[in-house]
């Protein structure tokens, strides 16, 4: 037999199968739907379709435990199977099995528990990148899932991390995500919300994983201006785009190389309000060696350095 800890008796929910003929042995059980991590048990009903006995029971996983009756089972007599699942970890449509070794038969009878789980909370919430200059599209509701008949509730929330506020919302069904007070350019959002959930006289903890980014004030497409590996006669044009927050789109542009060993022509225009293209070419050989200088761009009172990068032969 394998043992299985499972919640309070109170909060375990148990479900029956109907009755199966007397010339068969089910071969599946309904236990219903159930939150993760809380488990469900169940008793399936049968009758001995004739003199057996049942000499081991083998779960297909370690989430589930099994009794079954001991000894002779009589042809036509009632017996019972009960089943215990753990949850945890679930999600969705959850079928354990288990395999029952009969005397004197070669196949094993084959039992499949079918169900659903439902997760109370995502254990992740992804973000992804927010521009820097609309930091409310952060703000989200994350809903708790409910089952009927087994309602729950966000009895609170606690933040760990940087990056975000979190808070219970509509009655203590849903958690809203907010953007934190020193949120700014170029943040990473890293944070974990544990939230507590009651029912019925318990409580349940859930974590929830919190992960995006902020973008940086000035972007760069692609990351730098680099000329490769060449001659240093070679004579090469490269296009950088520069992205702007909206607040610089009608900010005055000047742009100038940073770069004593190579000339360089600069030239460059909004390709968009919030965005610029510099397009830089080389009007002097390379120098030998590595080439590592920029090209300063000033943008109202702000600035922003491209890197220029080459190898000469």
């Amino acid at each position: 037999m394998n043992n299985l800890t499972l919640k309070a008796a109170a909060l375990v929910a148990v479900f029956y199968t109907g009755w199966v003929h007397a010339d068969e042995l089910p071969l599946t059980a309904v236990y219903g739907t159930t939150y993760d991590s809380e488990g469900t048990a169940g008793e399936v009903r049968f009758v001995a379709p004739y003199d057996m006995e049942i000499v081991a029971a083998e779960p297909g996983c370690g989430c589930t435990g099994v009794e079954y009756p001991q000894g002779q089972l009589k042809a036509g007599e009632t017996y019972s199977i009960t089943y215990q699942i753990d949850t945890s970890g679930r999600a969705g449509t959850f079928v354990p099995r288990i395999d029952f070794s009969v005397a004197g038969q070669a196949d094993k009878w084959q039992l499949q528990l079918e169900g659903q789980v439902v997760p109370m909370l995502p254990s992740k919430q992804q973000i992804g990148l927010i521009q820097g200059d609309d930091l409310s599209s952060i703000i989200r509701r994350i809903p708790l899932a409910q089952i009927e008949g087994q309602p729950r509730h966000i009895r609170r929330v606690q933040v760990s991390g940087k990056g975000i506020e979190a808070s219970v919302v509509d009655g203590g069904t849903a958690i809203e995500i907010t953007p934190a007070a020193d949120l700014t350019w170029g943040d990473r959002i890293i944070a974990t919300i544990e939230a507590t959930i009651a029912a019925e006289g318990e409580e349940y903890s859930r974590s929830i994983e919190v992960r995006g980014r902020v973008s940086p004030r000035f972007s760069l497409e692609p990351q730098s201006a680099s000329f490769g590996v060449g001659t240093a006669q070679r004579r090469e044009t490269r296009q950088v785009r520069v992205g702007l927050p909206a607040e610089l789109a009608d900010a005055p542009v000047q742009a100038s190389p940073v770069c004593g060993e190579v000339e360089l022509d600069i030239e460059y225009q909004r390709e968009a309000a919030n965005s610029l293209v510099v397009q830089i070419r080389n009007t002097g050989d390379f120098p030998a060696g590595t080439l590592n200088c920029g090209i300063e761009v000033q943008i109202g009172a702000e600035q922003v350095v491209i890197p220029v990068l080459a190898l000469t032969r």
